[in-house]
């Protein structure tokens, strides 16, 4: 049984990103993509559509995070984006989001006029706000620890991905790519001030940096092996969705494992 100090060390993991992808094996026309957003989301035809040089964009609001639908040759993207800089209070914060997403990508492989894939992928990104670099290298520091030895003390820049091949246990013989990530970005906020002189004139720029940000940061792309020939059916697809999005849960607790 785990104590009650668990809780205050286990990092509060917070989803950014959920991304469903299908590699399609027939073109799709821009009025079936518009039907698909409207009984996927519930949400009506937004005012930011973009259907041009090939390519479809739909994006519309629930809740605190944005849903989005992208076609563009032959590839279909709905993704989950969460851009609210607040940390949840809650642990499993990340896993609400994931069974969210889920639900999306169900909700999209049960429509009739589904198409089958040539193959698919789930990516995901998911971040702890830290205080400092050598804060968030003591959270990558015990995922990776397996395989990767980290000085927290003496090392900048660090990043680690890996691919940790598997084979399905939904569908015989299909290979599972898991490309996993785990760095500490940073980001640095900017703030331009451009005075104005009488009668339009611009004296000069000045820009101001702000507080750095740091955070720990895991990336997941868990795909279909590109070997595969096999046309996957919206149903075997569904069931792929759930082993591929059971394979980044899987990492996001416990990090670099075969």
């Amino acid at each position: 049984m785990s104590n009650s100090g668990d809780a205050e060390t286990t990092p509060k993991w917070i989803a950014k990103l959920l991304r469903f992808t299908a590699f399609l094996s027939d073109s799709i026309e821009p009025p079936s993509l518009q039907s698909w957003w409207s009984k996927v989301s519930n949400l009506p035809k937004s005012d930011q559509l973009v259907r041009q040089q090939g390519q479809f964009h739909e994006i519309g609001q629930i809740g605190e995070e944005t849903l989005a639908l992208q076609w563009q040759a032959g590839r279909v993207d709905w993704l989950l984006i969460n851009s609210n800089e607040s940390q949840s209070g809650e642990v499993t914060a990340w896993k609400d989001s994931i069974e969210k997403f889920s639900s999306i990508a169900d909700q999209y492989l049960k429509l009739a006029e589904c198409p089958s894939s040539i193959r698919i992928a789930v990516g995901c990104v998911v971040e702890v706000p830290v205080s400092n670099r050598k804060a968030g290298y003591e959270i990558i520091k015990e995922l990776v620890k397996g395989y990767v030895k980290l000085d927290v003390e003496g090392s900048s820049d660090f990043i680690y991905q890996i691919n940790r091949k598997r084979k399905s246990q939904v569908k015989d013989g299909l290979g599972i790519n898991r490309v996993a990530k785990w760095l500490v970005p940073v980001e640095i906020p900017m703030s331009v001030q451009l005075p104005i002189l009488p009668f339009g004139n611009i004296k000069s720029l000045s820009a101001t940096e702000g507080k750095p940000r740091f955070a720990a940061r895991q990336e997941f792309d868990i795909n279909t092996a590109q070997e595969n020939t096999e046309l996957l059916n919206p149903e075997l697809q569904k069931n792929l969705v759930k082993e591929l999005l059971g394979f980044v849960e899987e990492m996001i607790l416990h990090g670099d494992i075969v």
